[in-house]
């Protein structure tokens, strides 16, 4: 949803390969700051939020091996005006890779019931 509010993603670009334990570079501007409460960045199911009022965003974030492929990168800023909200977003697809080719790959023949939306078992 864009509502006249301006939020552009310059960094990473669209289809960059990130590889696991390294740091994401997430850079972003806002056209205003006019009425903003906060931005968030989501990536590999992890959000990130900041409440402060700048133009221009830097985050640094720790790419995880849990989810490997492609990873959206969404960025989005809210803007909260009287009884108005608006949300400014934008995004990129990402591609996880390992530093190292996989070596070993075992499967047991356990199963075991995951509560939703979990995706490890301890």
């Amino acid at each position: 949803m864009n509502s006249g509010h301006n939020l552009n993603i310059s960094s990473p670009v669209n289809g960059k390969l990130c590889y696991v334990d390294s740091l994401l570079n997430v850079n972003f501007s806002l056209d205003n700051t006019d009425s903003l409460k906060y931005v968030s960045v989501s990536f590999q199911g992890v959000k990130y939020y900041d409440t402060s009022k700048t133009v221009s965003y830097n985050f640094n974030i720790l790419v995880n091996g849990n989810e490997l492929d492609s990873s959206f990168l969404t960025v989005s800023a809210t803007y909260i005006s009287g009884d108005t909200i608006d949300i400014s977003e934008d995004y990129k697809t990402l591609f996880v890779r390992t530093n190292y080719p996989v070596v070993d790959f075992k499967v047991d023949n356990d199963f075991y019931y995951l509560i939703k939306k979990s995706v490890n078992y301890p």
